[in-house]
């Protein structure tokens, strides 16, 4: 009743966050809810008639993201390889994934202390591979690899094949959901750092065989290629607002 009453005044303004307590990005006077909004949505859709053109978009955009999809098939593949999880976003996707799976997951995964933030990720990866003397697959963030980039080095030299999964979505996106309160422009120029940088270009740079791909690659295509026990980096260019 009361989402009807809101509905019947055009000039109300209604903020839906799954997270309790999370701030308006724009600060603006608004009605808040705390709901999933997908779920938001299919009870629209219920009450209000009208808004079902609204809502039919969300619906869609329901299923999970190139690179969830990616990482939720990867565990039912990894068997023998050595797995280095970088932290922010992608950690966190990781965990949501695989913690939904109790036979499917990669018998060694390996990941800095989280306060030790992004740096020297690619040089952890690179001792991993050393110790461990298998196939070793690192799945980082494009921040990540841009700030240890002199360490893919140790990466060409290394004598165990090692495969770069450098998931680029063109800036620290992690931040996004941090920072709601800020204006747009400060929370961009200040924290999600955007950048243009090919990160198969560096890799070439090193003289490490690279590949980019996008949503046009099958995910079945892609686990081939990242299981290839061959040292080498995969760019894999994700939408700016795709959760990792």
């Amino acid at each position: 009743e009361r989402l009807k009453q809101l509905y019947e005044n055009k000039n109300q303004k209604i903020f839906v966050s799954p997270v309790f307590n999370s701030l308006d990005p724009y600060a603006q006077k608004k009605t808040k809810v705390c709901c999933d909004y997908y779920n938001f949505c299919m009870y629209l859709e219920k009450i209000l008639p009208k808004l079902t053109s609204l809502s039919v978009p969300i619906r869609k955009n329901k299923a999970k993201t190139f690179t969830e999809l990616l990482i939720a098939e990867l565990s039912k593949k990894i068997t023998t390889e050595s797995v280095f999880i970088g932290n922010s976003s992608i950690i966190r996707t990781c965990d949501n994934n695989w913690a939904q799976s109790s036979t499917n997951t990669p018998q060694r995964i390996f990941s800095n202390r989280g306060v030790s933030g992004i740096d020297g990720n690619i040089a952890t990866i690179s001792g991993i591979a050393f110790q461990s003397r298998v196939h070793t697959i690192g799945m980082i963030g494009d921040m990540t690899f841009l700030h240890d980039c002199n360490s893919l080095n140790l990466i060409k030299k290394s004598d165990v094949p090692i495969t770069l999964c450098v998931i680029n979505n063109k800036g620290g996106r992690i931040f996004e959901s941090f920072y709601t309160y800020l204006d747009k422009e400060t929370l961009v120029s200040h924290f999600v750092s955007p950048h243009t940088c090919s990160i198969k270009t560096l890799s070439e740079a090193f003289d490490i065989t690279s590949v980019s791909v996008d949503t046009s690659t099958s995910v079945t295509k892609l686990i081939d290629t990242i299981l290839e026990p061959k040292t080498k980096c995969i760019e894999i260019n994700a939408m700016n607002d795709a959760s990792i």
